[in-house]
């Protein structure tokens, strides 16, 4: 059984933030080492009872069988902590080149998992003692169920909140490939002067939910060429240049008069952010400061 726990945790990763990468072929591939190790123990599972105790008795044979699965064990951890790893990296960067917010509820969720998945394997493979490997499988056991339900829509038929579902991300495009792309100089001087235009005028940022796709299509143009001059000429990802705007909107709106009546946290939504964490922690990029003191400084140079 625990064979099944890496494979199935790696394909549960794919179906949050790579749904149609889940082909039969590939559950095949991913199954085909638990599969085979049930195939190969069989005889040894319909053995009789009797037989097992010799097994056991004998030693030698018991001790030798379990520490070449137990090493096999410790081999597909690493193996699938790799794969898992290199998974959630380049769903990160994806987001921050087509989303301009995103909650981390997702990923704290898969690393909440994760982790402690690959503790609690950890402690299995490091000692023998029982009560030490059952009480971090228990611990692992109660931590997923724990967030599990807090989480909604992990072990229930609602829908989940639209910032945890897994967005359909433009791949990113590098430099290399940007070289092959169809849009020339002239091109890109003009969409990037189409869109500091359509920032200044129409402040399509406000949108807390807007991403690369929509904006390309405010454009008229395509994703990836929207994201080549993002990348080359204004050197930031889409997720950095949307909220860069949104600090600056809101450093704006906090130093009207009329605004000085409402809270932080309101005109950080009205400049176009839907959290509080979100807000503080795109200010403090921009600005290298938290908002608060930024107010101070500027409460300060205004006597």
């Amino acid at each position: 059984m625990p064979f099944l726990h890496n494979p199935l945790f790696y394909c549960y990763v794919l179906a949050l933030i790579k749904p149609k990468k889940l082909t039969t072929q590939l559950l095949l591939m991913h199954f085909f080492l638990p599969i085979l190790i049930y195939l190969l123990l069989m005889p040894l599972f319909l053995a009789s009872t009797s037989y097992k105790m010799d097994l056991i008795r004998r030693g030698v044979v018991f001790v030798t069988l379990s520490r070449l699965l137990i090493t096999f064990m410790a081999l597909s951890t690493a193996a699938y902590a790799y794969l898992i790893q290199k998974e959630l990296n380049t769903y990160k960067t994806g987001l921050k080149q087509a989303l301009s917010a995103h909650d981390r509820q997702q990923l704290a969720w898969i690393n909440i998992i994760f982790y402690t998945l690959i503790g609690a394997w950890l402690i299995v493979l490091l000692t023998e003692v029982e009560i030490y490997i059952f009480g971090a499988l228990s611990c692992l056991v109660i931590l997923i169920g724990y967030f599990g339900i807090k989480k909604v829509g992990v072990f229930t038929n609602r829908e989940h909140p639209e910032e945890d579902q897994a967005p359909a991300l433009v791949p990113q495009k590098d430099k290399k490939k940007y070289s092959n792309s169809g849009l020339n100089s002239l091109g890109i001087q003009a969409l990037q002067q189409q869109l500091l235009e359509l920032m200044a005028q129409e402040k399509p940022f406000l949108n807390p939910e807007l991403t690369l796709s929509e904006l390309a299509a405010q454009l008229h143009t395509h994703p990836n060429y929207l994201s080549q001059v993002l990348n080359d000429e204004l050197r930031a990802n889409f997720y950095d240049y949307i909220n860069a705007l949104r600090v600056e909107e809101f450093k704006r709106l906090v130093a009207l008069p009329e605004n000085q009546k409402y809270t932080l946290l309101a005109l950080a939504h009205q400049s176009g952010f839907n959290s509080k964490a979100s807000f503080n922690r795109n200010f403090k990029k921009v600005t290298q400061e938290s908002p608060s003191l930024f107010l101070k400084k500027q409460a300060i140079a205004m006597v």
